[in-house]
């Protein structure tokens, strides 16, 4: 058995379906997994004088590496300029997709599809 490397556990990403809103269908997103980083901004984040969708908004660009949304045939950033046009009930979405796939202790019917096989 050969040992982890720090770059492997450190460059993870997860591929996930997202069920949006039903009038939206599906959208694919790849994120990275949270971690101390990713917590201490989030922290600083909820402290900030702005809306809740805006949080979730800077939220969700923290950890969102790519996805399926395009605009005339070109794919868009999953960046906070993006996502601040996005209502709460899709933001919401993605987001509790990604907490129910990170969260190995989530009911079988609460965990998304996988694009890694698992």
């Amino acid at each position: 058995m050969r040992p982890i490397s720090i770059t492997d556990l450190t460059a993870r990403r997860r591929t996930i379906d997202v069920q949006l809103p039903v009038e939206l269908g599906v959208m694919t997103v790849t994120y990275r997994p949270y971690n101390a980083a990713i917590e201490k901004k989030w922290l600083e984040t909820s402290v900030l004088d702005i809306g809740r969708v805006e949080k979730l908004a800077i939220q969700l660009a923290d950890i969102l590496l790519s996805w399926d949304v395009e605009n005339n045939g070109q794919t868009v950033p999953p960046n906070k300029e993006t996502l601040v046009q996005f209502d709460a009930q899709v933001l919401n979405a993605i987001f509790n997709a990604i907490i129910a796939d990170m969260t190995p202790q989530a009911p079988k019917e609460l965990r998304v599809n996988s694009g890694d096989g698992s």
